[in-house]
């Protein structure tokens, strides 16, 4: 499981998969979101995250 940050999301890990994409090293970017232990946390992407993860054509998917 991994915890971090919207900044680190845009920042960093979108720009690394997108590259991944597009230059064939892989044939697709699935991000899984698990459900918080704690039942008040939200489960998955905010919807900035989750439009901009679209949009570069990375799969997401939700656990419950």
């Amino acid at each position: 499981f991994l915890t971090t940050n919207t900044t680190n999301l845009r920042e960093v890990q979108i720009p690394k998969d997108v590259e991944l994409l597009n230059t064939g090293q892989v044939r697709g970017v699935i991000w899984h979101f698990f459900k918080h232990a704690n039942a008040d946390i939200r489960t998955g992407p905010s919807d900035s995250i989750r439009k901009l993860l679209k949009e570069r054509g990375i799969v997401i998917v939700i656990h419950d």
